[in-house]
């Protein structure tokens, strides 16, 4: 899914992929914070790995921090229902802060790649643990909201840029 951008200056805000993650929701949200700063805006890119996002990246200094609940929705493909489900997947950090759930419902877990790789990847039968964005970005229904075992859970992410970058937005 790309993004229809006004500005073709944008700058670039690189995030570990794919779309939906908790990665990518702290994009979206430093894109909003920096804003005033950057009236441009920012062309959000799903990489693969964090390698990848480093690659060339020399004298990075950490300019901004955003931090994102941790909270797990519960999803099945729009003709499906829970009742239909029989496994439960997302990665295995989502796998364990969804332990109640999953006995709850008698599923199988099965890990997959990432949570939002899990909501993308959706097949019959699947119950998959995600941000609450992957609705919407995969067009699956949303069977559970904040369905993890602990609430008030956050994860902070550190938004790196090159020094000369920063020194120039902040003149």
């Amino acid at each position: 899914m790309k993004e229809e951008r006004e500005d073709m200056n944008a700058r670039k805000l690189f995030y570990l992929g794919p779309q939906g993650t908790f990665t990518h929701q702290a994009a979206v949200s430093a894109a909003g914070l920096l804003r005033p700063v950057v009236p441009e805006g920012f062309d959000l890119i799903a990489c693969d790995d964090v390698p990848q996002i480093m690659q060339d990246a020399q004298d990075l200094v950490g300019f901004a921090r955003v931090s994102v609940n941790v909270e797990f929705d519960a999803y099945t493909l729009p003709d499906t229902g829970l009742e239909d489900a029989y496994v439960a997947t997302a990665h295995s950090h989502g796998l364990a802060q969804c332990r109640k759930f999953i006995a709850e419902h008698h599923l199988d877990a099965v890990t997959a790649s990432s949570n939002a790789a899990a909501c993308r990847d959706l097949r019959p039968g699947e119950v998959a643990f995600g941000p609450s964005i992957c609705g919407d970005l995969y067009d699956i229904k949303r069977v559970g909201s904040a369905v993890q075992d602990y609430q008030g859970a956050r994860t902070e992410f550190l938004v790196l840029a090159r020094r000369e970058e920063v020194a120039d937005l902040l003149e």
